[in-house]
């Protein structure tokens, strides 16, 4: 915690914090002069501020917004749990907003490819496919290339003489003309227009149809490349509907988000907090059955409190699409372990593992699996036993074969598949707690990963999952 503005930037810049809260009075710089400061700071600029004041002047509340702020509170207003809600939605807003920059992004790339498609078929049109053809100022044909064959089923001979209004679209035709009185009066003298032509079999055809006016014997005549664009004009439609499905997913996991982490969190706190408050005034007033009704709902509300995190952690996951780079597998091994620093203690338990290698991949998923893969084994282990867990890798063919061996109860083979389905669980929730889903998430994950994840029986006892990750040419 810094107590002036100089030192909150020197700390920012020191740690790259997820978030920032700063004060809108402070001696030195003050709050302003701290959020123009973080602005301007390439590795700083894109780290939420929420800002507090003793204030609660509305003109100041929009002020402060207007400069980029995530958050605006009145510190008479605040308590531990509204900053920290405050937080975890500038940290929200955050992430679905780069969701949408990567999304934009890709869309981009796409947009790009196509560009450069459209390039090289132009390049390799204009040698092979392109109809020349040329017309008089009424559309009449005078000339068509042999390439009118191919392009829409008609022999030159059987076109020329003909207007070429015969053979467009009629929703088009005006299109045509329009492109032929502008490219006459505007000075361009040239027209780019995309129409629909039939074919002598029936059907259209897309095409685009490039044209110049030139002079020919004191009158003007149209020279035109016309080549088909249908395949193009469909790899667009397929581009924008994917582009709308991914705008159409991104809504409804922002729909999804929003329900999980309001409609139906609220509640649940709620009646966590009133049950709290009955067991806190009126506790000595119950009997023992009536506490252990107290103690059932409460660890209810606390499991349904984290049935609805891990849901909204399995819906996210295909949602992240954070391009891949070199993860270290050991690094991430370290970081779950750090995680579970406290349980591995509290059961004296053993993790014993080989060098790691490098994959590229998510490196926050990749610890994901791993800390959830460590969890269990602790979770599920033999009474009087300590947990010993080994993870070894080596190399098999084009990937990496990835193993997680633990000590404990293991798993019946004929349910090695099932294990992996969401909410499946193989023992009572009484005897080990949990949702059913982490293994969900685990397997979705490598899935996502271009891997695979499964679990074998191990020798003597417990059980081994297996991870297989892809190799990659270290540079």
């Amino acid at each position: 915690m810094a107590v002036d503005g100089t030192q909150a930037l020197r700390l920012a810049r020191e740690v790259l914090p997820a978030a920032i809260t700063v004060d809108m009075i402070m001696p030195g710089l003050d709050g302003w002069d701290v959020l123009d400061a973080l602005g301007k700071d390439p590795a700083l600029a894109d780290i939420p501020v929420i800002m507090l004041t003793g204030q609660g002047s509305e003109r100041v509340a929009v002020e402060a917004l207007k400069q980029g702020v995530a958050d605006y509170l009145v510190k008479g207003d605040i308590t531990a749990h509204g900053l920290c809600r405050a937080v975890e939605g500038a940290l929200e807003q955050q992430r679905l907003r780069r969701e949408v920059e990567t999304a934009q992004h890709a869309m981009l790339q796409a947009h790009e490819a196509l560009r450069e498609s459209e390039r090289r078929y132009r390049e390799l049109a204009e040698r092979v496919s392109d109809m020349i053809s040329r017309h008089a100022p009424d559309g009449t044909i005078l000339y068509a290339s042999p390439a009118a064959r191919p392009l829409f089923g008609y022999l030159p001979e059987a076109v020329t003489g003909q207007s070429v209004y015969r053979f467009i679209h009629p929703d088009d035709e005006d299109l045509l003309r329009q492109a032929y009185l502008n490219a006459t009066t505007d000075g361009t003298r040239t027209y780019l227009i995309r129409y629909r032509l039939r074919h002598e079999e029936g059907h259209y055809v897309w095409v685009e149809s490039t044209g110049q006016i030139i002079q020919s014997d004191q009158q003007h005549q149209i020279v035109a490349v016309t080549r088909n664009i249908t395949e193009r004009r469909e790899a667009e439609q397929q581009l924008a509907f994917h582009a709308e499905e991914l705008a159409r997913s991104n809504r409804d996991l922002e729909q999804f988000a929003y329900v999980a982490s309001h409609d139906l969190q609220e509640p649940l706190r709620a009646v966590n907090g009133y049950l709290r408050l009955i067991q806190r005034q009126h506790g000595e007033a119950l009997d023992a059955g009536g506490q252990e009704k107290i103690a059932r709902a409460l660890r209810g509300v606390a499991y349904m409190q984290q049935l609805i995190a891990d849901l909204l952690a399995y819906a996210r996951l295909n949602a992240r699409t954070a391009p891949f780079e070199a993860v270290d597998l050991d690094a991430v091994l370290a970081t779950a372990l750090e995680a579970l620093a406290e349980r591995i203690e509290a059961r004296g338990a053993s993790i014993q593992h080989d060098p790691l290698p490098s994959v590229r991949g998510d490196a926050r998923q990749l610890t994901q699996v791993l800390q959830n893969l460590l969890s269990n084994a602790l979770k599920f282990a033999r009474e009087e036993v300590p947990p010993a867990v080994h993870l070894t890798a080596r190399p098999v063919d084009d990937h990496w074969l990835i193993s997680v061996q633990d000590n404990g109860i293991g798993i019946d083979p004929d349910y090695a598949e099932r294990i992996f389905e969401i909410f499946h669980r193989l023992n009572a929730r009484e005897e080990y707690p949990g949702t059913g889903i982490g293994l969900s998430i685990c397997k979705r994950i490598i899935e996502r990963h271009h891997g695979r994840l499964w679990v074998e029986p191990a020798d003597p006892c417990g059980s081994v999952f297996l991870i297989e990750l892809p190799r990659y040419e270290t540079p």
